[in-house]
């Protein structure tokens, strides 16, 4: 008869890790602290020449001209982005003593830059006369469109926790998971010491999008928000956890086809 402790911990351990498939192998996680072996790339770097370019086919071009555009266009190699600690999160289980820094995914998107611009205020009238003071934001939002398909990961990189939306979601997303006392484990999630690296590989820029679109103000809330959301399609190949205070990566993992 298993003891109370162990049907606790094999429960968080189903409740943290996304584990699924059967198929996949573990993981190899590399959890030696070390330098960095890559160059991060600011993301306003990689996506402005891309989408500077027309992206869709025009049909004054056959396919073939089409897609030998594309690969002219195509950045080559292999990328690193740290995910704005705005858009990490960390999940503690403090039984086993391990920190799991993942980045949620909305669909197959990963935020990797998201700005805004305050434009001032201008007023708004509804068809009856009445007037309110509207605010217009303008944004902007840089997203990896992930183009493997999850269950090509291996077991230990997709994870899943509670959201902070509501008990019936939860939040699936790529992560690694770092072993660390309580007490350094609260430090670094209240300091968000601990970032999330990405590395991939540019995809198939047919599938590339700029999207506009936004919220329309109304008189409960009068705020418009506007902007467009650029879509780049990769495929991840690397992850690691970089501690931001001293620049060491903590753990990592090669993710291969």
């Amino acid at each position: 008869m298993p003891s109370r402790t162990t049907i606790r911990i094999a429960a968080i351990l189903i409740l943290v890790s996304c584990e699924s498939v059967h198929s996949r192998p573990n993981a190899v996680i590399d959890t030696r602290v070390h330098k960095a072996e890559f160059t991060l790339t600011p993301p306003e770097k990689l996506f402005s020449p891309v989408f500077s370019d027309r992206l869709k086919k025009s049909e004054f071009e056959t396919e073939a001209q089409y897609r030998g555009r594309l690969a002219q266009m195509r950045p080559a190699g292999t990328y690193f982005i740290i995910i704005p600690s705005s858009f990490v999160r960390y999940v503690y289980r403090a039984e086993l003593q391990r920190l799991v820094v993942m980045v949620p995914q909305t669909s197959t998107w990963i935020t990797v830059s998201y700005s805004s611009e305050d434009l001032g205020k201008t007023p708004m009238q509804n068809a009856f006369g009445a007037t309110v003071e509207t605010t217009l934001i303008k944004s902007n939002s840089l997203e990896l469109d992930v183009q493997n398909p999850p269950k090509s990961f291996p077991k230990g990189v997709v994870w899943q926790a509670p959201s902070d939306l509501g008990t019936f979601f939860s939040d699936v997303g790529l992560g690694l998971l770092v072993s660390i006392a309580p007490a350094a484990a609260e430090r670094v999630v209240k300091n968000k010491s601990y970032g999330l690296v990405v590395g991939f590989t540019v995809g198939d820029l047919s599938r590339a999008s700029r999207e506009k679109g936004g919220v329309a103000p109304t008189f409960d809330s009068p705020i418009g928000i506007g902007g467009y959301t650029l879509k780049l399609p990769v495929n991840v190949i690397y992850l690691a956890v970089l501690d931001r205070n001293t620049h060491d990566v903590v753990a990592s993992c090669n993710i291969r086809p």
